[in-house]
């Protein structure tokens, strides 16, 4: 079986959908790869409406209608599911989705093959260029399940693929996640973004690339609700959320990892002692994420508005880091960072008596040869 990612998949999409009359497509995966999201995403992209049937909780009839009984012919006919209906309705741009095709009863899995044969229910004819998607989990020693399929479906009925589980950069990239989880993840590696179900404990939750994602967006979420970064309660909560939608020796780590590295950048900007105390034991990848929150901080809260004590604020922070900051390269990001929100600050700005400027050019020169590692 043809391995690909989720791009790739949403390339194979995208490539049948413009043809007359698309194939349907099959993709297996193992739970919490993004068959679901990448799926919804491509027909987004087409701008074809996504219709989403979830076969592990449906019946044969809420695909092929319900036999109704006509009094003049008596005869019987199907009324099919008013879904059907939306292929005409949108003249053929739209993707149904029968996602948890591995988890359907063989009668189900009936009903939708006779769909994908033909395009038709009963006397209804599905537009030409209407799209069918299948999608399941394979099943396995990892406590997945999966019922077995037809060789209907193998033989010719559906192009057929496995997504593969996606790269820790790949995810980053697509996910964008809060600060606090992508560093973790970043330190941790493919490790923490996927293990497995416990075949123990099959209630237990475990960790993959949706399981982060949906952590991620609760996290996101947090402070609109007044809950604020760098805070206990902040922290108690993401730690809470964590232990609810990762393994058990995950959500530890990621806990530890919330409790060492949270550090609110108001308390640096403010020289919070226990803030900077806080600062000086975290690792260089922390250190320099926390920085661009701090600058980020500079020029978009209310408290700094005015440029005069925007720039007083800048400068306090980078007289903190000479003395607590060993690491050159982390000094020179944030200087960097100054620079590409505001040219003439970065200009005033001072390290050691002379204009950071300098220094900045100084270090580059020097390729930040004398930098220290951590």
């Amino acid at each position: 079986m043809e391995k690909i990612t989720a791009n790739g998949w949403k390339k194979i999409v995208a490539e049948m959908s413009q043809l007359p009359n698309p194939k349907s497509l099959m993709l297996f995966g193992d739970p919490g790869t993004g068959k679901t999201v990448a799926t919804r995403e491509a027909a987004e992209e087409l701008g074809r409406k996504y219709i989403p049937v979830s076969l592990g909780r449906v019946e044969a009839p809420d695909i092929k209608g319900l036999p109704m009984l006509c009094e003049e012919t008596k005869t019987t006919s199907f009324f099919p599911p008013a879904m059907w209906l939306e292929a005409e309705k949108h003249k053929g741009m739209v993707l149904y989705h029968f996602d948890e095709f591995t988890l359907a009863s063989g009668d189900v899995q009936g009903a939708v093959l006779d769909v994908v044969q033909s395009k038709s229910i009963d006397e209804i004819q599905l537009p030409p260029n209407t799209m069918i998607v299948l999608s399941g989990n394979k099943g396995g020693d990892d406590g997945t399940f999966a019922q077995v399929i037809t060789s209907a479906l193998t033989g010719g009925r559906a192009f057929i693929y496995e997504m593969v589980r996606p790269s820790v950069t790949e995810w980053l990239q697509y996910q964008k996640p809060a600060q606090t989880i992508e560093t973790y993840i970043k330190k941790r590696g493919f490790d923490a973004l996927f293990s497995h179900p416990d075949k123990d404990d099959p209630l237990a939750p475990w960790a993959n690339a949706r399981s982060w994602s949906v952590l991620d967006e609760v996290v996101k979420g947090l402070e609109s609700l007044g809950i604020k970064p760098g805070t206990d309660n902040y922290k108690e909560r993401v730690v809470v959320y964590a232990r609810g939608i990762l393994n058990a020796k995950i959500a530890k780590d990621f806990s530890k990892h919330v409790n060492d590295s949270i550090i609110d950048p108001k308390d640096l900007i403010n020289n919070v002692s226990e803030a900077w105390a806080s600062y000086v034991k975290i690792d260089k990848l922390n250190r320099l994420a926390l920085l661009k929150e701090v600058v980020d901080t500079l020029f978009n809260s209310k408290e700094w508005k005015d440029k005069a004590v925007r720039k007083d604020a800048a400068q306090k922070v980078l007289d903190i880091l000479v003395k607590k900051e060993k690491n050159d390269e982390i000094k020179a990001a944030y200087l960097s960072r100054v620079g590409d929100n505001d040219l003439l600050m970065y200009e005033e700005l001072t390290y050691k008596g002379k204009p950071a400027g300098e220094y900045w050019d100084e270090l580059m020169k020097a390729g930040l040869k004398g930098s220290k590692k951590n």
